[in-house]
Parts: structure tokens; C-alpha cells; sequence
């Protein structure tokens, strides 16, 4: 039995090494919310334009931004990348929309930046009669062919988003349909309430920072309007990872509502909060969560063995050659000494 102990070590902390340092295809994903609807300056496109638009916070960086500069768009992305995101989901109005338009700008940025980030589209309810035939072939030949290098992939497919009330007939196979929003029929949640949490069929969970439209009510945009941990300081958003981390078994995907939609004022980019004056505070939070959630998703012990099956054969292999070929005869020497 001795004699078994010295390989069995050697095996036991050759895996740990492995499985500390290879990406594993089962950790958990996570992906940001992401409005390409704004165009420079206050006053302008979706930055207080209309009642539906009220903005009473400004972003960080450049202000009121431009959806469609590139300069300004690679600031988010790197910032983005920073967080630890995997994907963005992008906010889409139909063809030939300003969306459209921003978001081929914005996927020649990823492109060209090689940033370490993928993306998929989220086609929003932009009429009343959708072609979904159209839509479905429009996404693939326009995003999905173009960009397949970083387009993000769910369950082995293309993912392509739909908010509700769209309701798509899920029947074309290049992609894996998820309809995102509120109404019973749903796949996954844009956001919910700290104690509303909820993980999906296939082990998405959404968490949000904060949501606020009260001044689109304010202003006669909305009819109602809700508020939820509107200073940061009611631990809507720790409540909710809480919940992640504490059902970290069944999660596989991890949705943060948003990046930059400042009309629900649920962002986490860097920006001026008339509620808090922390400039940093919702960014920091994701990104301290992120960390510890790649940190510790995968590290079950499930997930260890299935990770183990791929490299554990040729590695017991190797183990047993080097012992019985070069540790044993060293020993010999050293006791015939």
C-alpha cells in the first residue's frame, strides 16, 4: 500500500494543477444587457428626447455617448472586458433601424479591437406583425455569418433573444430561441425582485443592481412606475448574487440587467447618480461578483471528475511511467547506498 502512495500523490496534485489552469467548458457564463439606441448629447436620442426617454443620471465616461462612435464604443467594451463578462446582449430595433446601424459599428469595434467579448442579439418588439422567417435569416446573414468568431452560442446553437411580447415559433435550427422579459410564457427574466428569484429550465438567473422608473412616470411616460433599492443601500443587488452563489448547483448562466439603460436606471457603467454619489459603486459590485463567481463556479467536485474524465487515463499513464521508470529505480539506488 506504501508503495502506492507516492504515485497516487503525484496524480492527486498533477490534477489539481490541471484543473486550476484549464478554462473549463462547463463554467458558468455570464452575460450584460446592452442599449445601442443613443445618440450624442443631452437631448438627443434616448438621452432625454422624449417623455418615454427621461435620463437623470450621466455616464462617466464621454458623457452623454454616442452609440455610434467608435471611440466611445470601445471604451465600453474595454470596460466591459474588464468585469469579467462573456457576452453582451445586444438591444435590437429591426432592420435599417438606428440600432441596426449601431450595432454593425459596434461589431467592426469588436472586430477590430479583438476584444475578448461575444455578443448576441436581443430582437425587441419594433412592430406589430413581426416576419419572424425574415428576422431569423436578417440575424443570421447580417450578424451570425459575418461575425461567427464571436457570436455567442447556447446549447451547441446561435443564441438569438426575443423580448415579449414577441413569441417566436422557435423553428429554426441555425439558432437556440430564449424570449426574455415578464409575461407568463417567458424563458428568461429581464430582471426581478430580490425576492422573486428564480433560476430557468436551463439554468439562467438574472440579477439587477437596481431598477427605477419613477421619472418616467414622473413625466408621463409610463402610467405606473416601481422602485427597488433605489440609493444602493437596501442590498438588493448582494441579496440576489447571494442567491446565485447559494444555488450555484443548478446555475449555468448568469444575466445582469444592464450595462447602460439609464431610462429604468438599472446600469452598471460608470456614471453620475443623482441617488449615490459613488461614482464606481454598481460597477465595482459586478465585478467583484463576477471574480468570485468564476472563482467558484466549476469547482464541485461533479464537475472536477467530468473535467478528470478527459485527462485522467493518459494521466494516470504518465504517473505510473514516471514512477515505476525513474522515482522507483532512484529509490533503489538510494537504499543500496
Amino acid at each position: 500500500m506504501k508503495k502506492l502512495l507516492i504515485p497516487l500523490l503525484i496524480l492527486l496534485l498533477f490534477s489539481v494543477f490541471v484543473f486550476s489552469y484549464v478554462e473549463r467548458d462547463d463554467q458558468i457564463k455570464v452575460g450584460i444587457f446592452y442599449y445601442v439606441w443613443y445618440d450624442e448629447g443631452f437631448g438627443n436620442r434616448h438621452w432625454n428626447d422624449t417623455i418615454y426617454n427621461i435620463v437623470v443620471d450621466e455616464p462617466y465616461y464621454y458623457s452623454y455617448y454616442s452609440s455610434q462612435n467608435k471611440t466611445h464604443l470601445a471604451k465600453q467594451i474595454d470596460l466591459i472586458a474588464d468585469l469579467g463578462v462573456d457576452f453582451i446582449i445586444i438591444s435590437w430595433w429591426g432592420n435599417n433601424s438606428y440600432e441596426d446601424n449601431s450595432t454593425k459599428i459596434l461589431l467592426e469595434v469588436l472586430s477590430e479591437k479583438n476584444f475578448p467579448i461575444k455578443f448576441c442579439i436581443m430582437v425587441e418588439p419594433y412592430t406589430d406583425n413581426p416576419n419572424y422567417t425574415f428576422i431569423y435569416n436578417y440575424i443570421y446573414e447580417n450578424y451570425v455569418e459575418l461575425y461567427k468568431h464571436c457570436y455567442f452560442r447556447w446549447e451547441g446553437k446561435y443564441l438569438l433573444c426575443w423580448f415579449n411580447p414577441l413569441n417566436p415559433p422557435k423553428n429554426d435550427s441555425r439558432f437556440t430561441d430564449r424570449v426574455v422579459g415578464h409575461e407568463n410564457y417567458v424563458d428568461w427574466s429581464l430582471w426581478n425582485k430580490k425576492d422573486d428569484m428564480k433560476i430557468s429550465v436551463d439554468g439562467e438567473v438574472t440579477v439587477c443592481p437596481r431598477y427605477d422608473d419613477y421619472y418616467l412616470y414622473k413625466y408621463g411616460g409610463r402610467e405606473t412606475y416601481e422602485r427597488h433599492d433605489v440609493n444602493y443601500t437596501e442590498g438588493m443587488y448582494q441579496a440576489e448574487w447571494d442567491y446565485v452563489f447559494d444555488n450555484i448547483k443548478d446555475v449555468k448562466l448568469v444575466l445582469i440587467y444592464s450595462w447602460n439603460e439609464y431610462h429604468e436606471r438599472s446600469m452598471t457603467e460608470p456614471h453620475k447618480d443623482v441617488s449615490n454619489p459613488d461614482i464606481f459603486l454598481a460597477y465595482s459590485q459586478t465585478k467583484n461578483y463576477i471574480q468570485n463567481l468564476k472563482a467558484y463556479s466549476g469547482l464541485t467536485i461533479e464537475t472536477f471528475l467530468k473535467m478528470n474524465l478527459k485527462i485522467l487515463i493518459p494521466l494516470a499513464f504518465f504517473v505510473i511511467v514516471i514512477y515505476f521508470f525513474i522515482i522507483k529505480p532512484l529509490m533503489r539506488r538510494r537504499d543500496l547506498l
